[in-house]
């Protein structure tokens, strides 16, 4: 097994459109947001400028209220990419169970 796997590189998603259109029928309750938006780029800009150093590769900058836009520095969680899919699958499938279905907004 090698070491010093980037695992946040390697789980971004199917890239191929047939694969991810398969999967969206699959579970049309799930969505797979869309990563490098202007909002994340000033969220971690704001988390490095506040830490002092650069977010290390797999790190990524969680909004704590669901605010996108909001990057004040006691907003934003720093955490390792594959932490911050678990806390998002985990608040999806609350919301599931609280009968509230509808998409992430």
């Amino acid at each position: 097994m090698r070491q010093n796997v980037d695992f946040a590189a390697l789980s971004r998603g199917h890239k191929a459109k047939h694969l991810t259109k398969l999967n969206a029928e699959r579970n049309p309750h799930c969505r797979v947001s869309e990563r490098g938006k202007v909002n994340s780029k000033k969220a971690r800009q704001e988390a490095e400028a506040y830490l002092g150093r650069p977010l290390q590769p797999g790190e990524v900058v969680h909004h704590m209220n669901g605010h996108a836009d909001d990057n004040r520095h006691e907003n934003l969680l720093i955490m390792p990419d594959r932490q911050h899919r678990q806390l998002h699958m985990a608040l999806a499938i609350e919301k599931h169970k609280d009968g509230d279905h509808d998409a992430d907004k």
